[in-house]
């Protein structure tokens, strides 16, 4: 999804600096200093073996930008396959000359802007015919390992029925010997790969395979400020045909353009001509006419594939980004001319396919995708798709948002309709965001802004549904960018508190734990709730240093309390974890960092994690949680009942135990099937032998038919509402809560203990 406000603040607000006494500079170092793969490929990126230092077209760039940015480089060598592994793994911090795919998307974060367009070509063996794509049947043919190639040449072998023998080679150097040495019968290379200088006994051939797009990668939620930074500088050099971004392109790569004249084929057609009408009457004319008409054919063929898939998605057969571009610059152009009054621009993003994904596994996700571009292609109006879960849709011959939005109706109807995958009935639903094409519309890039805008808006008003572009959401957008800078500047400020809610035992009314909740005391607008900054925190990335904030808070306190307390021993402290702070590489040393610093007992700590996060990524999951139990950390599954979780899978985990989400809480007393809900996770937990707690408690008939359900532990403003240190300590001087048996006559609804008697829901 295009991230505006990201890419607005890149343009005008400071990175900013790390945690004081925590962290010690770790964020504010990362931010300038960057760990690059570098492995060889020429002429794209390679080791000078003269200088010692990266050479070719990605590093020199990386090196203008990295100037520009302020970024101190160190480049780490690696073979292709290990590169790709350590960055996964966060040991580089940055990739270059990565070819986009959907499976590494789910891998890596990649920046937006295209650095440079490819495809791959077959390099034959000298002696071995190989004219068309069918004559790779049975040939072994050498590729490089992991690369997009070789998944390129295997969705084409399929497409045409063949079956080739892949010979996977660990580096290009691999590629080269054993072509040289006969072993195979061609090779795949990037279109910039110097055959001549490295493989000088190999033929280049006509055969294209899918064309592809260049970009930067690096750990999934780990450089996003690092991205959004190269996509800036990327669109000010590729916006100016000046720039070195274009003579670096000369130098290396022999320029950009993909229609240039192939000089040397019509030297050859042209040359043919002479030789011809030289042979005629010898019978020859014939020979060379249906020669060089071949020939012709053949290049054209392959030049017209090659334009439709560099403008075309490869999953959906849509328009791709590039197409889409084009195709709004040329409605702009139009409406400039007085040829069109205006027209209409439909920004469209499924709500729901992160869960598909997360739950049903990326090829289903893909199934959903193809589907719902089938059902957009239905509606007979030109639609592109823009990456990921998103698509644009233009109505060219109206301006009239009446019949625009009598179109978003149709496609929401079209789209919420099931999907039938694999067994699985899936419903994704989409929010849609319209803008309508004016004179002070100049480039398409500000016609999506507006558009993704609106329908950021349709999102925020509960998704499945369409919003229009006004000038006050761009407003909206702008104050939440301000709020993002101020975000980071709270950061450094270290502006943030803790709030405490207590963890009641339901039979006897003790405070067995607290849980820890974060607010803003914001300079300007005061205490804010986490519902002000959480989404915003995830988004940015700013989640992973406020949540380490927050544990090492949470448990110098708890530290401290037992030291002044003796009778608070028993109690615990539970902590939110992220889905970013997880995928952290150290995650789990910082864990035990903090542990030991504050000298807080594993038994005393309890960490709270999502059950959609657990199901996202089982394995990494259980290897964390084993590794926390080793330490006696307490685990719970947050907000239970509300993910796509099974019980089987859950049974298998170390957890210790799970929070009953308040959505089945609110409504418990009235609505029977939440009281058999909570029934059969009580059960569960008890099959399982871990522990139960109720959140959201609001009411004393809540709290006792939890109780006579056998839930043990609650929270809730029936108690307390989240208090800062200073009260909850006082509290915990008396950590009992009054709780009766009720009586049919004695059930109120007045809570104990709440100051303002509002139903406000968990703060997180």
């Amino acid at each position: 999804m295009v991230n505006w406000r990201t890419l607005f603040l890149a343009l005008g607000v400071a990175s900013f600096g790390g945690l004081h006494g925590f962290q010690d500079g770790a964020i504010d170092a990362a931010e300038r200093s960057l760990r690059v793969g570098v492995y060889d490929n020429p002429p794209k990126v390679f080791w000078d073996e003269e200088t010692g230092q990266p050479s070719g077209f990605f590093p020199e760039l990386l090196a203008v930008i990295a100037t520009k940015e302020g970024w101190e480089i160190t480049y780490v060598p690696c073979q292709w396959a290990n590169c790709l592994n350590d960055v996964e793994a966060g040991r580089l911090d940055l990739m270059m000359d990565v070819a986009y795919s959907q499976e590494r998307e789910a891998r890596f974060d990649f920046n937006r802007v295209v650095v440079a367009p490819s495809w791959s070509v077959v390099v034959a063996r000298r002696g071995v015919k190989l004219e068309s794509v069918l004559d790779l049947d049975g040939k072994r043919l050498g590729v490089l390992k992991d690369s997009i190639q070789a998944n390129a040449l295997a969705t084409t072998s399929q497409g045409f029925d063949i079956r080739p023998e892949l010979v996977l080679a660990p580096t290009v150097d691999e590629i080269a010997r054993l072509l040289e040495e006969g072993e195979v019968d061609g090779v795949l290379v990037h279109r910039f790969f110097p055959i001549r200088q490295r493989l000088p006994s190999g033929v280049q051939t006509n055969i294209l395979i899918q064309p592809t797009q260049l970009h930067f990668v690096s750990p999934k939620g780990r450089q996003g400020e690092t991205l959004a930074a190269l996509d800036r500088q990327l669109t000010l050099l590729k916006n100016n045909p000046d720039s070195v971004y274009y003579d670096l392109s000369q130098r290396w790569l022999l320029g950009l353009e993909v229609y240039r004249t192939n000089w040397p084929l019509l030297r050859r057609i042209l040359a043919g001509i002479a030789l011809g009408v030289a042979a005629a009457g010898t019978g020859l004319l014939m020979i060379w006419n249906r020669r060089l008409r071949r020939e012709v054919d053949q290049r054209l063929a392959a030049q017209a594939q090659l334009n439709h898939e560099l403008l075309h998605d490869s999953l959906t057969r849509l328009p791709n980004r590039q197409y889409m571009m084009a195709h709004l610059d040329a409605c702009l152009a139009r409406l400039a001319k007085g040829e069109t009054r205006g027209f209409i621009v439909i920004f469209l993003d499924l709500d729901r396919f992160k869960v598909v994904n997360d739950s049903l596994g990326h090829l289903l996700g893909d199934q959903l995708l193809v589907e719902m571009a089938q059902r957009l292609r239905q509606t007979q109006h030109w639609v592109a798709r823009l990456g990921g879960d998103e698509f644009v849709m233009v109505l060219e011959h109206t301006d009239d948002l009446m019949v625009a939005t009598d179109i978003a109706q149709q496609i929401l109807t079209l789209l919420a309709a099931p999907c039938h995958l694999a067994g699985h009935d899936v419903t994704a639903g989409a929010s849609l965001g319209i803008v309508r094409a004016s004179q002070h519309y100049q480039t398409p890039t500000e016609l999506i802004r507006d558009a993704d805008i609106a329908m950021y808006s349709a999102k925020a008003k509960g998704r499945n549904r369409y919003a229009i572009f006004d000038p006050a959401m761009q407003l909206a957008a702008a104050q939440q960018l301000t709020m993002e800078s101020d975000l980071r500047q709270a950061i450094v400020q270290q502006q943030f508190v803790l709030y405490y809610q207590p963890i009641v035992h339901l039979r006897s009314g003790q405070i067995v734990g607290l849980e820890a909740l974060v607010r803003w005391n914001h300079p300007r607008l005061g205490l804010l709730p986490p519902s002000r900054f959480i989404a915003l925190a995830e988004e940015t990335g700013l989640i992973v240093p406020m949540g380490w904030w927050v544990l090492q808070t949470a448990c110098a306190q708890l530290a401290q309390w037992r030291q002044q307390y003796p009778h608070l021993n028993h109690l615990t402290i539970s902590v939110n974890v992220s889905a970013s702070q997880l995928r952290e590489s150290h995650w789990l040393d910082q864990v035990q960092r903090v542990l030991e610093q504050t000298q807080l007992p594993g038994t005393n700590l309890i960490l709270e994690i999502t059950e959609t996060l657990v199901m996202q990524n089982m394995g990494l999951t259980a290897h964390l949680m084993q590794q926390l139990q080793h330490w006696l950390v307490g685990i719970s599954i947050d907000d239970f009942g509300t993910g796509y979780s099974s019980f089987s899978y859950l049974h298998q985990l170390p957890i210790t135990s799970f929070k009953i989400d308040r959505v089945f809480i609110t409504d418990l007393m009235a609505n029977v099937r939440n009281q058999d809900i909570v029934k059969t996770m009580l059960v569960l937990a008890h099959q399982m032998g871990v522990g139960v707690t109720a959140e959201g408690i609001e009411t004393r008939e809540q709290m006792a038919l939890l109780r006579t359900m056998g839930c043990n532990l609650g929270q809730g403003y029936w108690f307390d509402p989240p208090l800062p240190a200073d009260r909850i300590i006082q509290r915990l001087q008396a950590p009992y809560y009054l709780t009766p048996h009720p009586s049919p006559n004695a059930l109120g609804s007045e809570p104990y203990g709440c100051h303002d008697g509002k139903s406000q829901g968990k703060p997180r």
